[in-house]
């Protein structure tokens, strides 16, 4: 699909007024990339020798478009927000042709291996992952890669089992490697730090990575 097509799909994914709004809880591209461990930069060169011109990177979950605002402006890239939210910031730039408004569980809209890159940070506990991720792996071109968060990971294992994704996900966390038996990593964490529900949503908001085979 080229860009004109996909500007299309966001054109018609709704036909209504977006909503402004004033105080915008979104987070920067730089925020994404610290928590997730990666750099947008070293990606897009990664893809630089196996991908034609322009890498197609989706900010799913892009609330008003904060960090969209800032892939738009790398090299190289052409940048869409995906987010069930139409809303922006009018402190933030915004093109109504790059918003997909969409749920993640289904979007029927955007065809199978459409995006080399998608990034997406404290979204995924808002949906059904044992449907968002299979979406997520659909609208990756083969070879694309993921990089995503999931707020209690420990919680949505069966979901993501369910997805059906296997070894294409490999985990990490801010707490430690989940390697091993879970059981034992929910206990280490009780142990710890007592209620796990007491920790704050950091310490125990788990990195993901989510890559497609060529």
């Amino acid at each position: 699909m080229g860009i004109q097509d996909l500007e299309r799909v966001a054109l018609e994914s709704y036909n209504g007024n977006f909503e402004a709004i004033t105080r915008p809880d979104s987070i920067s591209l730089s925020a994404y990339e610290n928590f997730l461990g990666i750099s947008v930069h070293e990606r897009i060169s990664d893809f630089r020798t196996g991908f034609q011109y322009p890498i197609l990177i989706g900010d799913v979950g892009c609330n008003v478009g904060v960090a969209l605002a800032k892939l738009q402006e790398l090299e190289y890239v052409e940048a869409f927000g995906i987010d069930i939210q139409p809303i922006y910031s009018e402190a933030t730039p915004f093109r109504r042709e790059r918003r997909i408004v969409a749920n993640l569980e289904n979007m029927p809209g955007i065809p199978d291996n459409t995006f080399d890159y998608l990034i997406s940070y404290r979204t995924l506990h808002h949906t059904r992952v044992n449907l968002s991720l299979p979406e997520i792996h659909r609208i990756l071109r083969p070879g694309g890669v993921a990089d995503l968060s999931l707020r209690n990971w420990f919680l949505y294992q069966d979901a993501i089992k369910s997805a059906g994704l296997g070894n294409n996900l490999i985990l990490y966390s801010l707490v430690s490697e989940l390697h091993g038996v879970l059981g034992e990593f929910v206990s280490q964490l009780k142990e710890k730090y007592g209620n796990i529900w007491d920790l704050e949503p950091e310490v125990h908001e788990t990195r993901f990575e989510l890559k497609k085979p060529i």
